[in-house]
């Protein structure tokens, strides 16, 4: 049996690990996974995640004619697949495959909203025209899958829901052989992510209250946003920027190397930023190895460290070096118990498995 996994741009398949993750599960309980994208997954870490690799050309939308022109083709592609069972991911992949209801008409979709479409900085037509295509091929799920209830009302608020929905955080399975403890000394703080406007640029106009900190900034760079910050980057040399694209275990190398993980997001004013929480893969990297985290006060992240007393909760970026001194003082106890929670409650596993007899339900299996 085969399941079509609709993820159309690069960056969503490598920065999301609910979408590898749940592949790799479906595999082990013997189902034929087939990644349809725009990206080539060149690195064999991320080919063991499917059976084959359906690679199509999908462009960002400049206008609508892109929009139509980008969907035709993608979903032409699709219809000689001849699925059966789809996974669609986001609008982004709603958008993609668009018209295979219309020429396929025995297929079973669910739905994965990892990303929830709201009004944005875009022209207000081009959203209606996308929460259209978006609803359209949500009345086709048989089940949405999203991180929490903060995240359900929001994708309510906006148009999508559906009688059958499964909570499924974007975290990553627990694995022990992967975990290392070895402090610092200056404690590290590691920022991983977009380095763009949505995410660090009103984190660049306040580095100076961050001036006793070491971090380090490493992710992607897609726009102009480092570069317009380079001068008062350069300013402090408590702050270290890295370009990169890492294969998943050349990340988790990365993250052993530091401390603490820092949590920042620039547009809050965006609800699907601002109530990001079990969304993000960084929170979740960062406590699959133990890593105590620094979290802004926002809907969802907040409320899960001041629940588990995962680290510590900041209002303002003038509270980041006291939240610092906190959890060095009492390093081992965050690290042990952050470990127990996340085995016992965050582990992907767990979420995983529910959702594989989900499918099972739905899909023809």
């Amino acid at each position: 049996m085969e399941v079509l996994y609709i993820v159309p741009y690069e960056n969503d398949f490598l920065t999301y690990p609910s979408i590898y993750q749940s592949m790799e599960i479906l595999q082990e309980s013997g189902v034929e996974v087939s990644l349809v994208t725009s990206c080539s997954i060149e690195n064999t870490d991320m080919r063991k995640y499917t059976n084959r690799v359906v690679k199509i050309p999908y462009f960002k939308h400049r206008n609508p004619i892109t929009l139509i022109v980008n969907s035709l083709m993608f979903s032409f592609h699709v219809l000689r697949c001849k699925p059966k069972n789809i996974v669609i991911f986001d609008h982004h992949g709603a958008e993609a495959i668009m018209f295979v209801p219309l020429f396929r008409k025995k297929v079973e979709y669910i739905y994965f909203n990892l990303e929830v479409l709201t009004p944005g900085n875009e022209a207000q037509w081009k959203f209606k025209l996308r929460k259209k295509i978006e609803k359209w091929i949500n009345y086709k799920c048989k089940l949405l899958c999203i991180q929490d209830d903060i995240r359900y009302a929001l994708s309510r608020k906006n148009g999508i829901d559906n009688q059958n929905v499964l909570y499924i955080p974007n975290t990553y399975m627990y694995d022990e052989s992967i975990i290392q403890y070895k402090p610092n000394k200056p404690t590290k703080l590691l920022y991983t992510g977009a380095l763009e406007y949505w995410s660090l640029e009103n984190l660049f106009n306040r580095l100076d209250e961050l001036k006793d900190v070491e971090i380090t900034l490493a992710g992607w760079a897609a726009g102009d946003c480092l570069n317009k910050n380079m001068n008062e980057i350069e300013k402090h040399s408590n702050v270290h920027v890295l370009i990169q694209s890492l294969s998943t275990e050349e990340y988790t190398n990365f993250v052993n190397q530091y401390d603490i993980g820092f949590i920042y997001y620039s547009a809050i004013d965006n609800e699907n930023v601002r109530t990001m929480g079990l969304a993000s893969g960084k929170f979740f990297k960062f406590l699959s190895l133990g890593k105590p985290v620094i979290v802004p006060r926002l809907p969802g992240i907040a409320e899960e460290v001041e629940k588990y007393n995962l680290g510590v909760v900041y209002d303002d970026l003038s509270e980041v070096k006291a939240a610092v001194k906190k959890i060095e003082d009492s390093y081992e106890k965050y690290h042990k118990n952050i470990l127990k929670i996340y085995k016992e409650t965050y582990d992907f596993r767990k979420f995983a498995d529910e959702l594989v007899v989900e499918m099972r339900n739905i899909c023809r299996m």
